[in-house]
């Protein structure tokens, strides 16, 4: 995750419907469903469908908690690296993948 001064204007270059297909990515890999996510991060169904949807760009203190949550950090919801997930969350990915795929 990029850092500077003023997060809104960093996260403003992320592409809302990217970062949404990362985060339903993220939930499907994990076997959630959104009011689990919900629940556990105290945030509404209503607001997470829109950031799951790209309706809305997920604001950083609630994609920070998301990763704190599950194991995802800032660069994996924003950018798609992996580099700073753990082997297990990225072979979960790998499979979520396999299944979408076939």
């Amino acid at each position: 995750y990029p850092q500077c001064g003023n997060w809104r204007d960093s996260v403003r270059k992320f592409d809302p419907i990217e970062v949404g297909a990362r985060l339903v990515e993220a939930r499907m890999a994990l076997g959630l469903r959104q009011v689990d996510i919900c629940n556990r991060i105290d945030v509404s169904s209503s607001a997470w469908n829109r950031f799951e949807t790209g309706e809305r760009l997920i604001k950083p203190e609630i994609a920070q908690a998301f990763g704190e949550a599950y194991g995802f950090d800032l660069n994996f919801v924003y950018t798609g690296s992996e580099r700073g997930l753990d082997d297990e969350m990225r072979q979960a990915l790998a499979a979520q993948r396999r299944r979408k795929s076939a």
